[in-house]
């Protein structure tokens, strides 16, 4: 689930864009070609790993995040 085993350099500065923005899971699924389930298991992953990298204690924050991220992506889906 690590992102540098499925992206490119290019690639995972565009992913790291996409997560700064805050964009839906969906965003992430159509711009790097990943089922909607994949793209929020890499991006939960990324996050995880990122609060611990940071010497933070795994809190809730990612898991916060990749909720609203996934709340939006169900708001835009039934959006018309």
């Amino acid at each position: 689930l690590n992102i540098s085993n499925h992206l490119t350099m290019g690639q995972i500065r565009d992913f790291e864009a996409l997560i700064e923005l805050g964009q839906p899971i969906h965003v992430f699924a159509e711009y790097f070609g990943w089922s909607k389930s994949k793209a929020g298991l890499i991006v939960k992953n990324h996050l995880t790993n990122q609060a611990k990298q940071e010497g933070l204690q795994e809190t809730q924050t990612s898991t916060n995040i990749i909720g609203k991220m996934m709340a939006e992506d169900k708001k835009r889906k039934y959006t018309i």
